[in-house]
């Protein structure tokens, strides 16, 4: 036995060895951990913040260029180009040498990864996404690299992952690219790249014009920015990989304008603004709902009259057929004034008589009427979140609506008062 002092244990030997027993004080400071984890809902943010800025009216139409966006301006002017069909060719507006990038093989190798581990788990999603690519390959969007040849330029891979679209009748799902994956050493191909002047119409103001037409139709531009070629200088900076039927990985360029790049929205919507400068005078009637009926790649216009429309629809479809950009999907309230189905080609009219999208909104052309849907689930829990996150749904830019809207944001105050918790049953 080893004795302590009066506050020490003492320490015996025992059959199952030396034990301690006795008084022992207690730390005078303990020690404790404490870890605290954030996660903000940024869907219903953004759901919130859509809600409350919708009202908002534009200070300006005409915005002053910044430095940077004037130099992206400077940059599309001085690069681009037309192939013999009439397609533009555009180079990818670089801020520095691509160079400074990190190695990114080893990130986009561990998304695929975990892409074809998904895939073992939904074979219907793998259905899709290698449809999509075959697709992809089969239209000369991407490129498979020669594994033999030289390379001489920089390179850059970029992750990819699906997007499931339930709700759209052409595309189920479509394969994102990440241009703001980080390489190696913290930057990303986005990093590099300008963003370019903000060149989308504001959609109030394409509401308020095209409602004022007695005859009305709408068209979508298949595939917008793939219609557009990237130079073949750039393509190395817009590799992706893939796994082959025989196991082995492949290496691919994408050799057109790619969503997922900060630059894309600036590139194919000044390509058609080049498109209408260059071509216009060819289609004088297209000229307008090109510069006040786009919006992203759907494209609306009107008259009072239907011989009118006709002509218009006729202009937009051969000074849109004149850039590489092929139409489909039309709607119309007077469907008798599209082009006879009998024509055959990618970019037949098809008339949709149902509901279809019209600028966040939903559209019946028969009738020539907006609808607006609103839809409770029957096993809703009434929370702040709950609540708040339904009544944020409600998309009216044009305030039809707005009796409805007024009473929902006068519920949203009273939530307010309250003061109850965001996942609080509400009294």
């Amino acid at each position: 036995m080893i004795p302590g002092d009066s506050s020490s244990p003492t320490a015996q030997q025992t059959i199952f060895g030396w034990v301690l027993c006795g008084p022992m004080s207690a730390a005078e400071t303990p020690v404790s951990a404490r870890a605290h984890h954030c996660s903000p809902d940024q869907e219903l943010q953004d759901l919130l913040s859509r809600f409350w800025t919708q009202e908002k009216i534009p200070k300006s139409t005409i915005a002053e260029l910044t430095e940077e966006e004037e130099e992206c301006e400077r940059h599309f002017l001085t690069t681009y180009s037309r192939d013999a069909t009439g397609r533009y060719v555009v180079r990818l507006p670089l801020k520095i040498n691509p160079s400074v990038l990190g190695d990114s093989k080893a990130k986009a190798l561990g998304c695929l990864k975990n892409l074809f581990q998904r895939f073992s788990n939904q074979s219907t999603f793998q259905q899709l996404y290698e449809h999509f690519l075959e697709e992809y390959l089969k239209m000369g969007h991407m490129k498979e690299v020669d594994a033999s040849s030289a390379q001489t330029s920089v390179v850059n891979y970029l992750p990819h992952h699906g997007v499931l679209r339930e709700n759209n009748r052409t595309t189920k799902l479509r394969v994102v690219f990440n241009g703001s994956s980080p390489t190696s050493n913290g930057l990303s191909l986005n990093d590099i790249l300008h963003a370019g002047a903000k060149l989308q119409i504001d959609i109030c103001d394409i509401l308020l014009w095209i409602r004022t037409h007695k005859v009305l139709f709408s068209t979508d531009i298949v595939k917008m920015f793939r219609q557009i070629a990237v130079h073949q200088d750039d393509w190395n900076l817009q590799r992706i990989l893939w796994i082959g039927s025989e196991q082995q990985l492949l290496a691919y360029c994408l050799t057109t304008v790619t969503y997922g790049l900060r630059c894309a929205p600036f590139l194919a919507l000044r390509a058609l603004e080049q498109l209408v400068k260059e071509e216009g005078h060819r289609f004088p009637k297209a000229i307008i709902p090109m510069k006040k009926g786009r919006f992203v790649d759907n494209i609306y216009g009107g008259s009072d009259t239907t011989l009118e429309a006709k002509d218009i629809i006729q202009q937009v479809k051969g000074l849109c057929e004149a850039g590489g950009f092929p139409l489909h999907e039309w709607s119309s309230n007077y469907p008798d004034l599209l082009p006879d189905q009998k024509e055959g080609g990618p970019t037949d009219i098809e008339i949709d008589p149902t509901f279809c999208k019209f600028l966040g909104l939903v559209w019946r052309p028969f009738s020539d009427t907006l609808h607006f849907f609103s839809t409770v689930p029957g096993n809703i829990t009434f929370t702040k979140r709950a609540i708040a996150s339904d009544i944020a749904k409600l998309y009216d830019p044009l305030e039809l609506i707005s009796p409805i809207i007024i009473r929902a944001k006068i519920i949203l105050q009273e939530l307010w008062l309250l003061k109850t918790g965001w996942d609080e049953l509400i009294p």
